[in-house]
């Protein structure tokens, strides 16, 4: 979890325990952010996203600053970086953020009732590596069957 003992938008302990349990709890990479997009509160998913190369993730840490598995050299990092700052500002529910490796992460974020933003990250690469195997074997089985010189029927027994 984080470090941050006290920041404006976690000031009451109790809250604070119970928002890092929550974040503790869910399978995805998820982060309080303050207004100026610095990290208050994250969970490890979200450390291990944004900081690929096994450094740890510190509070108050900005956006910019994060390596969240982006693809390119330093100045892709920092537009990267800018253009996820945005989108965050404007609540984006649909960004994708490609990693070093052809990850593929999908980006939400969402303004937080108490200031700052919320930010999450799904690793969705398994997934669409699935669905790009997926479409290819059915593409295979479809020229198969065009090819064929009879005819093919199928049917639900």
């Amino acid at each position: 979890m984080s470090d941050a003992q006290s920041h404006p938008l976690i000031e009451d302990a109790g809250a604070r325990i119970m928002l890092e349990d929550l974040l503790s709890a869910a399978d995805y990479g998820v982060a309080l952010l303050d207004e100026d997009l610095r990290l208050v509160l994250f969970n490890e998913t979200f450390s291990t996203y944004a900081f690929p190369d096994g450094s740890p993730a510190k509070a108050g840490c900005s956006i910019q600053e994060m390596r969240l598995r982006l693809r390119g050299d330093a100045a892709d990092g920092a537009e990267e970086g800018e253009r996820l700052a945005e989108a965050i500002r404007n609540g984006s529910r649909d960004l994708w953020l490609n990693g070093p490796e052809g990850e593929s992460f999908r980006a939400s974020s969402k303004r937080a009732q108490s200031g700052g933003y919320l930010l999450s990250l799904t690793d969705e690469t398994a997934r669409l590596r699935a669905e790009s195997t997926t479409s290819a074997q059915l593409e295979a089985i479809s020229e198969f069957v065009n090819s064929l010189e009879e005819g093919v029927s199928v049917w639900d027994a």
